[in-house]
């Protein structure tokens, strides 16, 4: 969800495209996209996303399914 509400300035994409070895495969934000902020609160391990991706389980089952409900009544909270 880090990329879902994040638009990033043209000089940034730009330079992400630059040190990317396929630069077809950054997508450039359209002018009029929204953007808010968003912070990943997600698990966290090693190897992301790779073959052997591992998960910290205390964190990922005990903590932050808690910390993601918490955040999120206290933004439904503060928009009502």
């Amino acid at each position: 969800m880090s990329f879902f509400g994040h638009r990033p300035d043209q000089s940034q994409t730009s330079l992400l495209a630059a040190t990317t070895p396929v630069a077809a495969f950054v997508d450039e934000a359209p002018e009029n996209a929204l953007s808010y902020p968003v912070v990943n609160i997600g698990p966290w391990g090693r190897d992301y996303h790779q073959k052997w991706e591992r998960l910290h389980t205390p964190y990922a089952f005990d903590i932050l399914p808690d910390f993601i409900f918490e955040a999120a009544v206290a933004c439904l909270e503060e928009k009502s």
